[in-house]
């Protein structure tokens, strides 16, 4: 695990010098859908190629926003198209080994029918919620023109903090990546305690409803 962050942080430096702004979007839209190297590492790394005359700190802030649209698209296309049925069907069958079932799917649609436009624009700041939020707003049929318009403004929001922090702190990455690579490690454990945190709030929820009254 030690060794994850800076070889991660390794592949996405390569990936940006050599394909530029499309290497923006293109990590931003696979950290949209599946967090494989964090956009808290990414993007400041962005803002450090900035400042050291790389990139146009604007172009780039416009690559990471476009990256993150497309990343939550995709998802909210399988929520939406990959249609309610098919999800339910998919959670009677195997919802049990994930803990869940065709009654959370109800009530994740319910309340993403009321909440969902600032949800959508609260969980782009926020690590794991942006990578599944995009789900339920495709499954309660969130208008995509307003799905499109809160993640954008979401996303730009979160990107452009970030790249102008790599960028306040100024084009020498490596001082910048010493500062990163742990925080790279806080956020992937913090995903992992959430995830921790629904098993064991799950597993209460149905073994405390199912002990004897």
């Amino acid at each position: 695990m030690t060794d994850l962050i800076p070889n991660l942080v390794a592949w996405a430096t390569d990936v940006i010098h050599t394909i530029g702004y499309p290497g923006i979007a293109f990590l931003i839209a696979l950290e949209a859908v599946f967090p494989l190297v964090p956009s808290e590492v990414i993007l400041p790394l962005s803002g450090s190629l900035s400042a050291s005359g790389v990139f146009n700190v604007g172009l780039a802030l416009l690559a990471a926003t476009i990256g993150s649209c497309t990343g939550a698209s995709v998802l909210y296309s399988l929520g939406r198209w990959g249609g309610e049925t098919r999800i339910g069907l998919w959670l009677d069958r195997y919802g049990k080994w994930v803990l869940l079932d065709r009654s959370d799917l109800d009530k994740a649609r319910s309340w993403f029918a009321r909440h969902g436009s600032i949800a959508v624009l609260i969980a782009r700041v926020l690590p794991g919620l942006r990578t599944i939020v995009s789900i339920p707003a495709g499954l309660a049929l969130m208008p995509y023109p307003r799905f499109l318009l809160f993640t954008a403004i979401g996303s730009a929001f979160w990107n452009g903090a970030l790249i102008g922090f790599g960028y306040y702190l100024g084009a020498n990455w490596e001082e910048v990546k010493g500062l990163l690579e742990p925080f790279g490690l806080i956020i992937y454990g913090l995903i992992f305690a959430l995830i921790v945190a629904f098993v064991v709030l799950r597993l209460r929820s149905k073994f405390g409803s199912n002990a004897p009254k």
